[in-house]
């Protein structure tokens, strides 16, 4: 009988990175003979593997939809956040398949509030029903409250295993009173094994995080104003020969479209060079790759078109804003990209090859 495996993830949604994760898990549990489920981490719906790749997301203004009813509302803001994620989400437990053990995590960030709910819930579900569980891929923050610090260490001491994809992530765990974590390098390495494409043109690929995001989760530089984060990625723009394209694009469909384009107007204005400055939209994870894999330098605020352009051999410039992405520039910029898939391959026949054995 096959190992089957359910994956927990926020992929499928509007960050493509994350959407690469899930695809490169779902691909390298699949080579090794295991069957997946996927069902999304925070909303608990299942997720349709063969869609990943090519599914088209909108970006759009999601809108709160508020309750004309006051008192409705008052009761709304006295039930605790905890209590409403599990009234909410609850019955949709019901609709998943028996799995022999599972992974939660890809791309999520161990924090406070809806994370950890998600993680407690999820938790939870799999020890009801003696399901082992490991938390992998996962980055750590700093937004932890006492309460939900009960929560996240309870989840990673049930759970069979914690891997974290940084050092820095590592270390913040330990502080939460874990010791056992281990590193596992991040699984979107691996996607060129899963999405062959050669294609090679003479293009600089520039993918923009939103200004607001930036100043609010990201950076670690102070910029007094958008101009100066977008003159401080100019900057970085090695000299341009005269018969390459300069490409604007993002890897965030809802955060990061519009300050992508602003960036490409901005930038049209600022450079006075015979290049051509061209905008891509980008409306699938297939998009993404193939956006990356035809660049010949790959410049980004956000970390996963740098590690999937490690993967597809790329010259890389991260744009170091941040501890997640200075954490990664020595993994990016200097350690072999065999060596980083031998490793995440190592990783998962050990955990899920040994347990397939023992069914």
């Amino acid at each position: 009988m096959k190992n089957n495996i359910l994956v927990v993830s926020e992929g499928g949604e509007a960050n493509l990175g994350d959407t690469a994760i899930l695809y490169s898990i779902i691909n390298l549990l699949k080579d090794k003979d295991i069957t997946v489920d996927c069902w999304n981490y925070s909303k608990v719906y299942t997720i349709i593997n063969k869609q990943l790749l090519t599914k088209k997301i909108k970006s759009g203004n999601h809108k709160n939809i508020k309750s004309s009813f006051e008192v409705l509302n008052l009761l709304k803001k006295l039930i605790p956040n905890k209590v409403k994620w599990y009234l909410k989400n609850f019955k949709k437990f019901d609709n998943i398949k028996n799995c022999h053990s599972a992974i939660i995590g890809g791309g999520q960030l161990i924090n406070g509030g809806n994370f950890t709910y998600s993680l407690y819930y999820w938790s939870e579900y799999f020890q009801k029903n003696n399901i082992p569980y490991y938390i992998m891929h996962v980055g750590c923050g700093s937004n932890i409250s006492k309460n939900d610090f009960i929560d996240i260490k309870w989840a990673f001491e049930k759970s069979s295993g914690v891997y974290v994809r940084d050092k820095d992530s590592q270390e913040k765990v330990k502080l939460l009173g874990y010791d056992s974590c281990k590193l596992i390098p991040d699984v979107a390495f691996s996607i060129s094994d899963f999405v062959k494409l050669n294609i090679n043109d003479n293009i600089i690929s520039i993918f923009i995080a939103s200004y607001n995001d930036v100043i609010i989760n990201l950076s670690e530089i102070y910029f007094k104003n958008i101009e100066q984060y977008f003159d401080y990625i100019i900057n970085l723009i090695p000299n341009i020969e005269k018969n390459i394209t300069i490409r604007i694009t993002y890897s965030d469909i809802e955060q990061d479209y519009i300050d992508a384009f602003n960036f490409f107007s901005y930038i049209r204005i600022k450079l006075n060079v015979h290049s051509k400055i061209i905008f891509s939209e980008v409306d699938s994870l297939n998009d993404m790759l193939k956006i990356i894999a035809s660049s010949k330098i790959i410049i980004s605020s956000r970390l996963h078109p740098l590690i999937i352009g490690k993967s597809y051999d790329k010259k890389l410039i991260p744009v170091i804003i941040s501890t997640k992405l200075k954490s990664f520039e020595n993994q990016l910029q200097n350690e072999s990209i065999d060596k980083i898939k031998s490793d995440i391959s190592d990783t998962y026949s050990g955990l899920f090859i040994e347990d397939k054995n023992k069914i």
